[in-house]
């Protein structure tokens, strides 16, 4: 059993949320959408040269097609987010373990290296039994919580867990505002977008 749970918070939180029930059988239907955005983004990148000739770059129309270019553009690079991610192969569920996968992403939607997934309690701190991993070239990581006897499950069964992202420096770049529980057996998929002008401290060493 696979959960789906994306954040953060964006004006590309439309297409974002979709994530939670997507069906990886679509991606042909959000490719072909995807699509259609960047002929709109042409369409009306033409109209404005046009315009803009015509009439200088004081007139409404032009400040009308600046407005629909941002809001066509915020969706194609949601959908571009949602497509890459779709592409990720989940790991096969194993019962004895709860593996956390997926990827970090920057603001200019590029996987981000050598970034730090581990998991802290309500109170920010790290759980080290529970381990930690480090993003690779692109951004990926995939973190495996080991419990075949079953006492992680049961010492942390009425504790909220927050996946955190950390960076060289120990500093933490996102928490999760989800809450988590160990899922023995299960996989849990995340697609974090970093907001970086975003630091909430310094974890344990």
């Amino acid at each position: 059993m696979e959960q789906y749970v994306v954040n953060p918070e964006t004006a590309m939180d439309k297409i974002i949320e979709s994530f939670n029930n997507f069906d990886k059988a679509r991606l042909q239907e959000l490719e072909k959408t995807k699509q259609l955005q960047n002929a709109s983004i042409a369409v009306y990148e033409k109209e404005r040269t046009r315009m803009l000739r015509k009439y200088g770059d004081i007139h409404p129309t032009i400040k009308k097609i600046d407005a629909r270019l941002v809001n066509t553009q915020k969706v194609s690079t949601a959908l571009d987010i949602v497509i890459d991610f779709s592409k990720v192969q989940a790991p096969q569920p194993n019962p004895g373990s709860w593996q956390i996968y997926g990827r970090v992403l920057n603001k200019s939607i590029k996987g981000v290296k050598g970034l730090t997934l581990s998991l802290f309690d309500a109170k920010g701190e790290w759980i080290r039994e529970l381990g930690f991993v480090t993003t690779d070239h692109l951004g990926f990581f995939s973190i495996a919580v080991e419990d075949k006897d079953s006492k992680l499950r049961e010492k942390y069964k009425d504790q909220n867990l927050y996946l955190t992202v950390t960076n060289d420096q120990r500093k933490v770049l996102h928490r999760e505002k989800t809450p988590m529980q160990i899922a023995v057996g299960t996989n849990t998929q995340r697609l974090i977008l970093l907001n970086e002008e975003t630091i909430f401290g310094t974890p344990p060493v």
